[in-house]
């Protein structure tokens, strides 16, 4: 059935129009003024929470004790290859393995294992711990210094900025040597002048295992012969990079890790006598290939030592583990350097010899070495304690004394002692709180909570408390937000989420009197629950969650054999997800009128088309260029004109399209009764970013994403009399629903790093887009849901009713928005607590700190999509508001109207 809206320019009231006018504006506002207010709290909580360690700009020997030059170095040069991600069991050899058992990472390298057999004095292989977080940035800062990583540095992984303290590559150049460097241009944007000589290559095309490692191989031999470098540099990236694209336990690290092999044994030829070489990986990874947290897969990488001459020590007391901040102290007084000024890190002993060698200028002895580095640590510390006031006098005191101690005995365990109580007291007290910002940002985003609670009592009168579907929701909401002050609740968050959700459904179905629905209505309310509970086998695993497993659905393409059964099926499944998501979205938008314009149904057809053919790419062997740079611009030119496009003309209608407020010409719109056309017309705002996040997301997320979307969206509407509290408490729930059905944990190792480089070429422009982009992918379902708002006020009304109560419409308008945006600020003001109170827990930095993270860009995000969402809502429907539709030619269409909205609209005029 369709009715006729009869539109005429009338001059109306201009007092009225200009009252409702300033409503929408007040509106307007009034969201943008507590959304600042929330934005404020968390930059304050932010500050004071994630603050950096304060870096000393002073060098050894220039600003601290004179230093002692009166010794022999044991080596002219050394070469330091790093290796991405490179475990110590790449490393490692185990004589036990059959070719049955073994992985594709294991006794890859077996030269390392023949070179400690054959020279136990020349060679040695250790577990190089590392400090989280385990990224590439922050374990180039810390094997170059000697000092400790921040965990707040983690956001710089994209933009480097450059090393202000003191390393052991400008120590070199301050020894007049040369250093040379060939690799991952991540150290040119840390030590921009500090080479003589460099040949860095893009470090983020995670698809790439192989242009950064030619480059390296290439150059690095030529480099070595030419014996003008005192100190060479070499980073390579296959490893890294095969993790991230098949994981690691695939044939392309074995074919990588034998490359590795191939090329040790290549620059173990071109040493001389007076080179050490230092094999090592940065951080290690997990099973899925990821890095960045503190598991014992990401923390333990490998070392390798090796040179010609037999320069070790007491190696049966040696020892197989050290920490990478060891690494700085050790390399430094081999080369003669001073150690660098920040340095933590000590010596290992067994790399010098037991007591000075008999020469007019002697190597360092053991003693010596531990001397001169515990003189280092503690002119550090103390210069340090200065500007913090967490290092007291007393604790400076008693690492003096533990220094004492170690002189006086001259043992070794005296000197570890005094260097891991140093190093345990620095841990304890590297970050330093600001109470004050924390409590002022734990203040603004509470008050702009409590007064968003206070604006929807005042204007809801509490008529939410008289439906129970509302009450439940806003229980298990609180319960919901009150489990974040658990370590345990927030492990296991994504179950929470899905528990709470299928409760929300069921109850909502049942409140609806299911007896009086629909065989679709069942149909969709089954599919709905089954699809919620699939998350488990899309998600990721975070390694706090034992009993996890990564299923076969929730890894890239990349990983499975183009010929095995398991891609074929998958690649088959998700075809058919991309057919069905287009013909539904099409059929439905069409439905509702929302494609019969023209230049409208075109934009979308070409949208849905390339977005077809890229997915369609990703699982054949097409043109790099073409699937990753070129496919992934164009669409998103297209979606960022069809947003643009989408904000000038906001409705489509036969007729309207053409028409402008001066018109005076009767226009006649056709809309069907039985839906309703304005708010089914921001749906149209969601078709770009549904297609710019298909591009992003592995396939299986993105249309899951889309099917969880809209299969959500019609059963929560199916029922005009369900509670709008309810309803937005699900929604709400819904959008971090789809953040863990999407592949994600609160954890770092669990972001989708080639994300980045989708549409970006690598190494080019600034690394803003990238970030941009991982951004987005990671976030692509809040943001979806946030843009979804505006729809959800279908089950308060048809056109008809909405068009004869404007005012209602602005107000019903932005208490679903307040309301949206109310859930989502009181989650952040728990979590922020949370964070405060336990700023002190052993957990702080490895679960409390990254949930707040993830809860800050969630709330970020979301609020920017709810701005762009509302003001798309009130673009659209003040261009009908600007035609001054007439009350009384809508009498005949009000009318039509069902009784229970009939009396509903009533009820609110009153």
């Amino acid at each position: 059935m369709q009715i006729s809206f009869s539109f005429r320019r009338n001059s109306g009231s201009q007092s009225d129009h200009d009252s409702m006018q300033g409503r929408y504006l007040w509106h307007l506002g009034s969201l943008l003024f507590v959304i600042l207010l929330s934005w404020l709290g968390l930059y304050c909580f932010t500050r004071g929470f994630l603050l950096k360690r304060v870096e000393l700009p002073f060098r050894s020997c220039s600003d601290g004790p004179p230093c002692s030059v009166d010794y022999q170095p044991r080596f002219r040069r050394a070469i330091i290859l790093i290796v991405d991600a490179l475990k110590h069991e790449f490393l490692a050899y185990n004589g036990n393995l059959t070719p049955e058992t073994t992985r594709a990472y294991q006794n890859k390298v077996p030269i390392i294992d023949r070179l400690i057999r054959n020279h136990p004095q020349n060679a040695a292989l250790f577990k190089f711990i590392a400090d989280p977080p385990t990224t590439t940035m922050q374990r180039i800062k810390g094997l170059t210094t000697g000092s400790l990583p921040t965990f707040v540095d983690v956001s710089l992984n994209f933009a480097a900025s450059s090393v202000g303290e003191d390393n052991i590559v400008d120590q070199t150049r301050r020894a007049g040597k040369n250093v040379s460097f060939i690799g991952d241009d991540t150290w040119i944007n840390l030590y921009p002048n500090s080479f003589t000589k460099t040949i860095p290559f893009p470090s983020f095309d995670v698809k790439d295992l192989d242009v950064v490692d030619a480059g390296v191989w290439q150059h690095l031999l030529p480099e070595i012969r030419a014996h003008q470098a005192a100190l060479i540099i070499a980073h390579t990236l296959g490893v890294d990079h095969c993790g991230h694209r098949y994981g690691r336990d695939h044939p392309e690290m074995a074919r990588k890790l034998s490359e590795l092999n191939g090329h040790i044994k290549n620059i173990i030829r071109e040493m001389d006598e007076h080179t050490v070489l230092f094999v090592m990986g940065d951080h290690g990874m997990t099973k899925t290939g990821d890095h960045g947290g503190d598991s014992v897969d990401e923390v333990e990488a490998g070392l390798f030592v090796y040179s010609s001459q037999s320069f070790m020590h007491a190696v049966a007391d040696m020892g197989d583990t050290i920490s990478q901040v060891d690494f700085v102290p050790t390399i430094s007084l081999l080369l003669g350097h001073p150690i660098p000024f920040s340095n933590l890190g000590s010596v290992i002993p067994s790399f010098f010899p037991a007591s000075p060698t008999a020469a007019p200028k002697p190597h360092l002895s053991q003693s010596q070495a531990l001397k001169m580095n515990a003189d280092q640590v503690v002119n550090f510390l103390r210069n340090y304690s200065h500007i913090s006031p967490e290092l007291s006098p007393a604790v400076i005191t008693e690492l003096e004394e533990a220094l004492q101690a170690a002189t006086a005995n001259k043992s070794v365990t005296d000197w570890k002692r005094f260097f891991h109580l140093s190093l345990s007291y620095c841990r304890s007290v590297w970050a330093r709180f600001d109470d004050r910002n924390i409590w002022f940002g734990i203040m603004f985003v509470g008050v702009a909570a409590f007064g968003t609670v206070l604006i929807l009592l005042l204007t809801a009168r509490l008529l939410w408390l008289k439906n129970g579907f509302g009450l439940f929701a806003i229980t298990v909401a609180l319960f919901h937000m009150l489990s974040m002050f658990s370590n345990s609740f927030q492990v296991r968050e994504d179950f929470s989420v899905v528990t709470i959700l299928q409760a929300l459904i069921l109850v909502h179905f049942v409140r609806s009197n299911p007896r009086a629905k629909s065989w679709l209505s069942w149909l969709r309310w089954i599919s709905l629950v089954v699809l919620v509970r699939s998350v488990e086998f899309v998600r990721r695993c975070r390694e706090e969650q034992a009993d996890c497993s990564v299923k076969v659905l929730a890894l890239n393409f990349d990983s499975l054999e183009k010929t095995s059964q398991i891609h074929t099926i998958r690649l088959c499944l998700v075809i058919t997800l991309i057919i069905a998501t287009i013909i539904w979205c099409t059929r439905s938008l069409w439905h509702r009128g929302l494609v019969k314009n023209k230049r409208v149904s075109i934009a979308i057809l070409l949208l849905a088309v390339m977005v077809f053919l890229l997915v369609a790419s990703q699982f054949l062997e097409h043109d790099q260029y073409v699937r990753l740079i070129l496919g992934p611009r164009m669409v998103y030119t297209m979606a960022a004109v069809l947003v643009m496009f989408l904000f000038l003309f906001p409705v489509f209608l036969p007729g309207l399209e053409n028409a402008s407020p001066g018109d005076d010409d009767h226009l006649e719109v056709d809309v069907s009764e039985s839906d309703t056309f304005f708010q089914n017309a921001c749906l149209l705002l969601l078709v770009p970013f549904i297609c710019v996040f298909t591009v992003l997301l592995n396939a299986s997320w993105a249309f899951q994403l889309v099917f969880l979307l809209f299969l959500s969206r019609d059963h929560f509407l199916s029922c005009r009399s369900s509670s709008k509290v309810g309803t937005l408490v699900a929604w709400s729930f819904l959008s971090w629903q789809t953040f863990f059905a999407t592949g994600h944990q609160t954890a770092f190792p669990t972001l989708h790093w080639e994300a980045a480089f989708m549409g970006v070429k690598a190494g080019a422009g600034s690394p803003i887009l990238p970030a941009v982009l991982v951004t987005m992918e990671t976030y692509a379902g809040q943001i979806l849901v946030a843009l979804a708002v505006p729809s959800l006020l279908t089950a308060e009304g048809t056109d008809a009713f909405w068009l004869a109560n404007k005012m209602e419409y602005y107000l019903e308008l932005w208490k679903a928005f307040l309301g949206y945006f109310l859930f989502h600020t009181t989650k952040l003001f728990f979590v922020m607590l949370n964070a405060s109170i336990n700023r002190r827990h052993l957990m702080v930095w490895k679960i409390f700190a990254p949930r707040f993270i993830f809860e800050g860009g969630s709330f970020v995000v979301t609020c920017l999509a709810l701005t762009l969402a509302y003001l798309y809502a009130l673009r659209m429907f003040s261009l009908i508001q600007s035609h001054n539709v007439p009350l009384t030619s809508l009498q005949n269409n009000v009318k039509r109207l069902s009784k229970t909205e009939s009396e509903r609209g009533s009820r609110k005029r009153r």
